[in-house]
């Protein structure tokens, strides 16, 4: 019983996470300035410069909220960049369920080193980077 009550609210979760997401999703032209911010602040920490001219392609979001109470919700947009111009725009969610009170926001910065990778992640339907049980 306990199961499914769990397996419900993180539904319940999910669903409110997506409303609440697409109710503020930021235009692409805002969205390309506040990646473009992200970038020179992470650009500012040393060695970062090397980091970015060498990887085949950026997937940036500025900016991901995270906020829960006993169940939480995480939600953020972003583009991705290859060779400094954006390739396209995409979004990252997730859920999670156990001890947990507060808000959190965070830039995130995915460098994609191997075109292989690159290619994969393009070719995706959807990508996981891991899950939390």
């Amino acid at each position: 019983m306990r199961k499914v009550f769990m397996v419900m609210l993180l539904t319940a979760a999910v669903i409110f996470a997506s409303a609440a997401a697409n109710a503020f999703a930021d235009s692409a032209k805002v969205l390309d300035i506040k990646v473009d911010d992200t970038l020179k602040l992470f650009k500012a920490v040393k060695g970062s410069d090397d980091l970015i001219k060498s990887a085949k392609g950026l997937l940036v979001f500025p900016s991901v909220m995270k906020a829960g109470i006993g169940l939480g919700g995480e939600y953020g947009e972003g583009s991705l960049l290859v060779n400094g111009s954006t390739q396209g725009y995409y979004n990252t969610a997730s859920a999670s369920i156990g001890f947990q009170l507060g808000v959190q926001k965070k830039s995130i910065i995915i460098a994609f080193m191997q075109q292989d990778a690159l290619d994969k992640f393009l070719g995706s339907d959807g990508w996981k980077i891991g899950a939390d049980a």
